[in-house]
């Protein structure tokens, strides 16, 4: 009986078996393909959060585009052209100087000047402001004067205190505008004509700024005197 080789079998069932020449390709091309994809991928997206997303230039957000400065300042000589005598009427007329505004009203003969008035009183204390404006609201609102316990007298006297501040000037300084004004209505050369009508006004506005001043201050004094102290505190309470 012939001895059985089985050590040899053993042998040849224990080695390894070769990879097949097409099985090495096909991994070699899946590796280059999946190695190629996370590339892509990785350059492709958001290095924050990596999350994929076209890089389409028409969906990026657009910067915040701001006004060339010299768009800016195309702006700002247009306002600085705008006339400075404008109509406001068949027979009214508004003069701007940077600082001041008077309204002509060209209806009386010779002209008059109805309105003139500062474009800012910031000049003027804030207490005096103040004050005047609360005697606006005193005077006006029929709520608060009840709740102030305002009496008809008072009432009366504060209406009479509620006038915007204006502008105190001199009577020679007005008459001095308003034959400017004439001058410029009859003139045949305008620009000349508003220039000295503007720098006139402006010159009287600088000039009327103290008196203008001390006139505020002495109807805020006037207002602060119609009330009480008790009733103020009871305004100054309600928040103004």
């Amino acid at each position: 009986m012939a001895p059985v080789a089985q050590p040899a079998l053993a042998a040849r069932i224990s080695e390894p078996q070769p990879i097949p020449i097409w099985a090495s390709v096909l991994v070699i091309l899946l590796c280059l393909g999946g190695g190629g994809w996370i590339m892509h991928w990785y350059v492709t997206s958001d290095p924050l959060s990596h999350e994929t997303k076209l890089l389409d230039p028409g969906v990026i957000p657009a910067a915040p585009t701001r006004t060339p400065p010299s768009a800016r300042g195309n702006n700002m000589a247009a306002a600085q052209a705008a006339p400075a005598v404008r109509k406001q009427d068949d027979t009214s007329w508004w003069v701007h100087a940077p600082e001041a505004a008077m309204l002509i009203d060209t209806k009386a003969k010779p002209p008059t000047i109805k309105v003139i008035n500062y474009t800012n009183y910031e000049f003027v204390p804030q207490e005096d402001r103040t004050r005047i404006i609360s005697a606006r609201r005193i005077a006006r609102d029929d709520a608060v004067a009840k709740s102030l316990d305002l009496t008809p007298d008072q009432v009366t006297k504060m209406r009479g205190l509620t006038a915007q501040i204006g502008m105190v000037t001199d009577p020679a300084d007005l008459e001095n505008l308003k034959n400017l004004w004439t001058a410029y209505d009859a003139a045949s050369n305008k620009p000349a004509a508003e220039t000295a009508l503007v720098q006139a006004l402006t010159a009287t506005a600088r000039k009327s700024i103290d008196k203008t001043k001390q006139a505020a201050a002495e109807r805020s004094a006037k207002i602060k005197a119609v009330l009480t102290d008790e009733q103020w505190k009871k305004f100054d309470a309600m928040g103004r």
